[in-house]
């Protein structure tokens, strides 16, 4: 092997070995206390994204191997805070949407300096670091190879089936459960996050995936069973060597069904039913890779599809609850009349739960979020915010033609495809839900995307017969290019035929 041609690639794998390290971590980190949404362990995810962003800026230059278009994104994003935090001229600063009342305070105490562009600029600063963690993880995992991304989605996975294994123990369990570590009392599963319909937005991310899995799995080494001599050895070497894989996603995607019935989340289970119904479309055809069950297989799928939105369909009218549901049409109305009165500038990020206290009228609690992330992003940014929106999901849509394809799907096209529609599945849920909010589930959705994003171009790898019994092989039945060559002039000297 000459070192001269592989110590380059070599190089690379192992500088990017302690990024994977660190954002494996990350990924295990972020749900364990309150799922980030707490001030100490949010810091310590914010530090250890600081130490990442460096590693991946500096030492690999990933900035500058990254696709110019999502270059752009994540530039656009990092500023966007930051430019609310700009003094600008007293004057200036009054003349803008929705500060004439605040101007007139600041007036009346006789503060006539320089002011940043958002309301609060120290809320400003907390918004931008939160920002740190998503777009650290986002940004990491497209320069990642496609074996460490798999990696880095089972793991994923892994957590999710974790949350939701610990979620059905306390719904078992009752309210008073200590398995709910000191959260809140409350019937429906919570997992290790506090409020149910947030564990049920990671349960929705993550059920596409393992569904993905499972149809990337069934069926697959079906080309290889044809080496083997008779029924038994088929039988032995499918269910050895191929059917556990199946089964283990089968039993994940089941396990995260479950969890997110029993969080009794009704935005959720209406989101888990579209996963499954878009993961139908985009699977039934082609399970194993290349549809190796034929029409049946697919019309199978898309039946075992249609049972299961079928039986999920009472549950979310019996079983799930939403004690929010008159209180969000209040709250939208509200926020709606904040961004009126704010735009096309915005109240500055971060700054929603201490301004929109001046437009609450029938709600006497305090609302710490919109309950519709997009609602609440135009409050507090107003154009600028409409536009980063519509760049991301012009993104995210111009990937969909380029990963749905005709013919053989890799595994990781699978996981690409259940990547999408799971992240997809979450920015539906924020339309009547904070998720996007929450620490843990926004670097979640950041690396889902990324992973949806991943220029990678894999094809599987070829399959390999069955190990059997070796024939001899006759130097006739050789091609030409691989028999040996005599050449005289470079055989070396036998001192024995000197004369």
């Amino acid at each position: 092997m000459d070192a001269a041609v592989y110590s380059p690639v070599l190089s690379g794998q192992l500088r990017r070995r302690p990024l994977a390290l660190a954002l494996a971590g990350l990924l295990l980190f972020v749900p364990l206390f309150r799922a980030a949404n707490r001030p100490l362990p949010l810091m310590l995810a914010e530090l250890a994204a600081l130490v990442v962003a460096a590693y991946w800026l500096f030492y690999l230059r990933g900035f500058l191997r990254l696709d110019p278009a999502l270059r752009i994104a994540l530039a656009a994003l990092l500023a966007y805070p930051l430019l609310y935090l700009l003094p600008l001229p007293f004057a200036w600063w009054s003349a803008l949407p929705g500060r004439a009342d605040y101007a007139t305070t600041l007036m009346l105490l006789e503060y006539h300096g320089s002011h940043a562009a958002s309301l609060l600029a120290a809320q400003t600063e907390l918004a931008w670091l939160a920002l740190l963690p998503p777009l650290t993880v986002f940004a990491a995992v497209l320069l990642l190879d496609v074996a460490r991304v798999r990696k880095l989605l089972l793991l994923f996975l892994g957590v999710a089936v974790g949350e939701a294994c610990l979620g059905l123990l306390q719904y078992g369990d009752g309210p008073d459960s200590i398995l709910r570590l000191g959260g809140l009392q409350t019937p429906s599963a919570v997992g290790t996050y506090v409020n149910r319909n947030h564990l049920a937005g990671l349960l929705e991310m993550a059920l596409p995936v393992a569904l993905a899995l499972l149809a990337a799995t069934v069926g697959r080494g079906r080309a290889q069973l044809s080496y083997t001599r008779n029924l038994k050895e088929k039988s032995l070497e499918f269910i050895n060597r191929y059917s556990h894989h199946a089964l283990v996603h089968a039993l994940a995607a089941s396990l995260l069904l479950l969890g997110l019935v029993f969080t009794q989340s009704r935005t959720g289970v209406a989101l888990g039913m579209v996963a499954i119904a878009l993961s139908v479309f985009a699977y039934a055809r082609r399970l194993g890779g290349s549809n190796v069950f034929g029409m049946v297989g697919s019309v199978v799928a898309a039946a075992i599809g249609l049972a299961l939105l079928a039986g999920l369909a009472p549950v979310l009218q019996r079983f799930t609850e939403d004690p929010l549901v008159d209180a969000r049409w209040e709250i939208f109305s509200s926020s709606l009349r904040g961004v009126g009165q704010f735009f096309p500038v915005g109240s500055g990020p971060g700054t929603y739960p201490y301004v929109f206290v001046h437009f609450q009228d029938k709600i006497t609690e305090f609302v710490n979020h919109a309950h519709n992330d997009y609602i609440e992003w135009l409050f507090e940014g107003g154009l600028l915010a409409a536009l980063l929106l519509a760049y991301g999901f012009f993104l995210y849509l111009r990937q969909w033609p380029r990963l749905w394809e005709k013919g053989r799907w890799s595994q990781f096209r699978f996981m690409q495809i259940g990547a999408g529609i799971g992240a997809g599945v979450l920015l539906l849920h924020g339309l009547t839900d904070f998720n996007l909010h929450i620490p843990a589930n926004s670097l979640y959705c950041a690396f889902l995307l990324a992973v949806f994003l991943h220029p990678a171009d894999e094809v599987d790898a070829p399959v390999r017969p069955a190990a059997g019994p070796t024939l001899p092989i006759s130097a006739g039945t050789l091609p030409p290019s691989s028999l040996p060559v005599f050449d005289p002039a470079q055989s070396p000297r036998n001192p024995f035929l000197d004369e």
